[in-house]
């Protein structure tokens, strides 16, 4: 039986009927902040082209280096990050890390299924089996946190992710490996435009146990006429939902950063406004009057000082997710 939790304010979660009985209260992961708690199981769903495999890798990065994702959500001491990437094969993920990391190596604490553990895992039936294997991998490497990109490629044997029972069947199975504290997994939206009803819960593909049993889920959409996508709450089974922000990609850094990237650009230290121009045009084929709106929005946040007649910006603020929520404005294109 799944553990019934109560939050007690910022960070703090409250384990009841655990295991043996006891009541344990324990530190939330902050997977992210405010966002993903211990023991939750996510679900993010967005139709194409909406960065879910960059969510991914982006959150798995910071989870496993414990640096705040999209530079603002607090995420706690390193923990080890296992990713079951189904969709994407080398050399497509190996082309993708190259862009991200360069001629280094992914993080030592991020551990990818491999294409032969995944060619495994589609030869093994029944589907219990296959959970053994995913078990397996996750004790031998000590996992914490597993992403799955996507999870309805794990259905086989008969089972099928639009039956309810099935569905059911599967969140039972990862119930039954109690070394993960969370899962995340991705699943893909039945058709790109608007739910009628305004609640992009019901824009999930299959059956309805994928919105009856995550925690957490996470609709990604795109932002209008804008370049940027839009991150929505659709369910916070413990907390209230917060509003949506935006994100876009980075050319430069190959992944995802807030919709407005200007903190996200300060965390390495001061730029000048001419920095910041030629950073924003390399990154996001953004013009000057946009970073000068984008400078605008988030001056509270920052320090003014100058070298000569050249204005330096430095960021003030610490990490903070409602740093995200401030400044989530659509960001239609200006320059």
């Amino acid at each position: 039986m799944r553990e019934r939790r109560t939050q007690l304010g910022f960070g703090v979660t409250v384990l009841l009927g655990t295991g043996d009985g006891t009541f344990t209260r324990s530190m939330s992961l902050g997977l992210p902040e405010r966002i993903i708690h211990l023991g939750d199981r996510v679900l993010i769903h967005g139709y194409e082209e909406t960065y879910k495999s960059f969510v991914v890798l982006s959150m798995a990065h910071a989870i496993a280096t414990g640096t705040p994702w999209l530079g603002e959500f607090v995420t706690g001491q390193p923990r080890n990050v296992g990713i079951i990437q189904t969709e994407m094969r080398n050399p497509g993920l190996g082309e993708r890390l190259k862009k991200i990391y360069g001629d280094s190596a992914p993080p030592d604490r991020i551990k990818f299924f491999s294409r032969k553990m995944l060619d495994e895992l589609r030869r093994t039936s029944p589907m219990e089996n296959q959970f053994s294997l995913i078990r397996k991998w996750v004790r031998k490497e000590k996992l914490e946190v597993v992403l799955v990109d996507v999870i309805s490629d794990l259905f086989c044997c008969g089972k099928n992710p639009d039956k309810e029972r099935d569905v059911s069947f599967v969140f039972d199975q990862l119930e039954l490996i109690p070394e993960v504290k969370v899962w995340v997994m991705i699943r893909h939206d039945s058709k790109p435009k608007e739910n009628p009803d305004g609640n992009s819960n019901n824009r999930i593909r299959g059956s309805s146990e994928w919105k009856e049993n995550p925690d957490t889920i996470l609709h990604l959409t795109k932002d209008g006429r804008s370049d940027t996508v839009k991150v929505s709450v659709g369910k916070l089974r413990y907390g209230r939902k917060p509003n949506p922000f935006s994100i876009r990609y980075d050319q430069k850094a190959a992944t995802i950063v807030p919709g407005n990237p200007v903190l996200w650009l300060l965390l390495k230290g001061p730029l000048s406004r001419e920095q910041l121009i030629e950073e924003c045009r390399v990154r996001y084929a953004a013009g000057e009057s946009r970073v000068d709106k984008w400078l605008g929005e988030v001056k509270s946040e920052l320090s003014e000082s100058h070298d000569g007649h050249k204005k330096i910006f430095t960021r003030t603020a610490p990490p903070s997710a409602d740093l995200l929520w401030k400044f989530q404005k659509s960001d239609e294109q200006t320059g």
